[in-house]
Parts: C-alpha cells; sequence; structure tokens
C-alpha cells in the first residue's frame, strides 16, 4: 500500500484498534532508533526533534509523547494522533508539537488533525497546527516554512 515508501504497519484495516496496535508494535523500533542515533552523536535526548509524515507522523505523536525525556519539538505533517484516549494516562512529556496539514488531503483527511490539536489541547500539550487549504497529501511551502521555524524557535536558533 505504499509504492513509493515505507510503513510502519499496515493500513489494510485503518480501525482505531488496528492502528493502535500498528503504533504500539512499532514504537519500540522508532524508541531503539532514536536512542541509538543520540548515541552514535553523543547527544543528549534534549537535542532531539522528531519529524514524521503521513503514518511517520502518527508514529512521532504517539512516541514522541511517551517517551522519558522530552524531544525539543515535534512535527506531525499529514497525520493523525492514534490512540487518543490514551494520551493523558501514558503521555511522559509536555513536548511542544506542530502539526501541518493539507486542507484537500483525500489519503490522512485534515480533520484529523484538527482532532488531534483538541486531545493535545486537552493534554496541556503546546501545539500549533497550519493548514494549507489547497495542499493534498503533501507538504508545501506555507507548511515547510512553518516547520523551519517552529524548529528554530525550539532549538533558540
Amino acid at each position: 500500500m505504499a509504492p513509493m515508501g515505507r510503513q510502519w504497519f499496515s493500513l489494510t484495516d485503518r480501525s482505531p484498534a488496528k492502528l493502535a496496535a500498528g503504533v504500539r508494535n512499532a514504537a519500540p523500533v522508532l524508541n531503539e532508533f532514536i536512542d541509538q542515533q543520540l548515541e552514535k552523536y553523543a547527544l543528549p535526548p534534549t537535542a532531539s526533534a522528531l519529524i514524521g509524515f503521513s503514518q511517520g507522523a502518527m508514529m512521532v505523536l504517539f512516541t514522541g509523547l511517551r517517551r522519558p525525556v522530552a524531544p525539543r519539538a515535534i512535527l506531525a505533517l499529514s497525520g493523525a494522533l492514534v490512540d487518543p484516549d490514551t494520551l493523558q494516562a501514558e503521555m511522559k512529556n509536555h513536548a511542544p508539537v506542530l502539526l501541518g496539514h493539507g486542507g484537500a488531503d483525500q489519503v490522512v483527511p485534515a480533520f484529523l488533525s484538527r482532532d488531534a490539536e483538541a486531545a493535545l489541547k486537552a493534554a496541556s500539550i503546546p501545539v500549533q497546527t497550519i493548514l494549507s487549504p489547497q495542499l493534498g497529501h503533501s507538504i508545501d511551502d506555507v507548511i515547510l516554512g512553518a516547520g523551519i521555524a517552529f524548529l528554530q524557535k525550539a532549538f533558540g536558533a
């Protein structure tokens, strides 16, 4: 189902339960990769930012907020917050989040970022949302520019 990319988990069944099982199964792999990269470059956990697109956005939102040490920023582009009902009980940090989404996305509908924004705000997570009205399942200059500014602010540049 991903002819030009890779998948963290199958999307043949997009029910909330299957998506939750998918991110939960893949999260340890992502956490291990993040930890390996931090060690490889001799960086503290606070020197990281997590960025994901589509299914990757689902992964960074799920995993990033459950890491013991907050990344400086989480950028979730054209994705969704999977298993939002467990977020407040399981989250371990309040990393700032940028949600970017195309308003014309037919793969992952933009309302999923709006739902994520509401759930993140309810959990007292700082969140900023950028919607690009005519954009499909992609990233444009508006979202890219917002992401750059978000990272500059997070890293004090």
